[in-house]
């Protein structure tokens, strides 16, 4: 077995690890970004439809808030599927290293017994 054959789950593992940091630091920012805004939001946006006291920069400012949140979102569920398909990959190349090895195993306990 050669060294790239067992580089490739570690490879697999590392980018899953790096993928979930970043999901939870999105996770995160996501969660203190969401908290005040958007009832605020909501509300500007509200104002701005039953009386003329809102500006309509406050009311875009508001829209560009809420793409931009849009946009955390998406990538947080890019960042969640790239997880999931590396922790897959990693654990399929594992599999398939742990019966090379049992095979391998099972080899060397033959030829004990043969000797």
């Amino acid at each position: 077995m050669n060294s790239s054959a067992i580089l490739r789950p570690v490879v697999f593992n590392i980018i899953a690890i790096v993928a979930m940091v970043i999901s939870l630091a999105l996770m995160l920012a996501d969660s203190a970004f969401l908290s005040g805004e958007t009832t605020e939001g909501l509300l500007i946006e509200e104002l701005s439809t039953e009386t003329d006291l809102v500006d309509e920069s406050l009311v875009r400012v508001v829209q560009e808030n809420r793409a931009g949140r849009s946009q955390i979102a998406n990538i947080w569920l890019v960042v969640i599927i790239v997880t999931i398909l590396a922790s897959i990959v990693a654990n399929y190349l594992g599999r398939q290293r742990q019966l090379e090895n049992l095979e391998r195993i099972r080899e060397l306990e033959a030829q004990l017994r043969g000797q």
